[in-house]
């Protein structure tokens, strides 16, 4: 029992901190984008002629970015994933039945649940449009680099 406790617990916290390195990775290369992008367009109005290559280098390095954020993000999800997993398996293991993950991972794919607070139960969804795929993190996260890909492809094959 107390070992089930305190791997709960543990897997609570890395899953906390694997989410904060999610966000944290997540504005590192939105601001590498960025940056790029800004360079791209420096480089399109210069009107020097190194441009277009300067150009085709910087989408070919926004390219590589994006995909090894893509592959980063990828492994992220499996991780987080596992971690939701265990912590649903150790939740069956403690004594008070502890449905905090189960119940929470109900809610997130569009289900209602329900709380006792006070004595009285609150039922809680989220709502219609939160429920939509594109609003999952994964969905929207595979999205916005899909859009940068493409922007890189369509800036290399343009200049």
């Amino acid at each position: 029992m107390e070992n089930a406790r305190v791997g709960y617990e543990a897997t609570l916290n890395i899953w906390i901190a694997q989410t904060q390195l999610i966000w944290s990775r997540f504005n590192v290369v939105i601001v590498a984008n960025s940056i790029i992008l800004g360079a791209i367009g420096l480089t399109i109005v210069s009107g020097h002629l190194l441009s277009a290559s300067l150009t085709r280098l910087l989408c070919l390095v926004g390219l590589v970015v994006s995909l090894a954020w893509l592959y980063t993000y990828r492994r992220a999800c499996q991780l987080n994933s596992y971690l939701v997993s265990s912590a649903r398996e150790l939740e069956n293991y403690l004594a008070d039945p502890v449905t905090t993950v189960s119940r929470g991972t109900e809610f997130s794919k569009g289900n209602e649940v329900a709380l006792a607070i006070d004595g009285e139960s609150k039922k809680l969804r989220l709502t219609w449009l939160a429920r939509t795929s594109l609003a999952k993190t994964e969905s929207f996260y595979y999205l916005l680099i899909g859009l940068f890909l493409i922007l890189y492809v369509v800036l290399l094959f343009r200049f």
